[in-house]
């Protein structure tokens, strides 16, 4: 499960980067540009994403739930962020600075927060990996163990692991 999720975040943001203008699948359709307060909220929900939330998200089976609700987020701030771009040529010299200084500011809010998320994530998928790992030694040792040196069909490993 952990590496499909993996598998699934890469997909989400291959699709994002490439295709930002994409329509939304999961709900946000047709609901146009963020504000900058939902920019801002939805930052800040991905800044709570931990390893607590993976575990939380793989014990309860939710994953595609998830990883709509980030794809959706990911594009809606993408959208956000190609219309401040618009808005920030516009005449006035002063606004054209202050837009693109705020506009740099919540995008590197975006590349921490998403830069974060993805960490956590990489974090829970080692954790699991490594309790895997600890699970097929000590099933292979319990086996060697058990075994007194007899002769099997198939090999080794393909026993030990399988718990015959």
């Amino acid at each position: 499960v952990a590496s499909s999720m993996l598998f699934a975040f890469a997909i989400a943001y291959i699709c994002l980067v490439t295709n930002a203008n994409a329509e939304v699948s999961s709900g946000f359709t047709g609901l146009g540009v963020p504000d900058r307060a939902q920019v801002v909220n939805m930052l800040t929900e991905m800044d709570k994403y931990s390893l607590s939330t993976f575990e939380s998200v793989d014990k309860e089976g939710k994953e595609a739930e998830f990883l709509a609700k980030w794809v959706d987020s990911l594009r809606l701030i993408e959208k956000y962020f190609d219309n401040r771009r618009k808005l920030c040529s516009g005449d006035a010299e002063q606004q054209k600075k202050y837009c693109r200084e705020d506009l740099k500011n919540l995008q590197v809010h975006f590349v921490d927060s998403t830069y974060n998320v993805h960490k956590n994530f990489l974090e829970f998928s080692h954790k699991r990996r490594l309790d895997e790992l600890e699970k097929n030694k000590a099933r292979l040792l319990d086996f060697i163990k058990k075994s007194d040196g007899k002769k099997f069909k198939s090999p080794f490993f393909d026993n030990a692991l399988r718990g015959k």
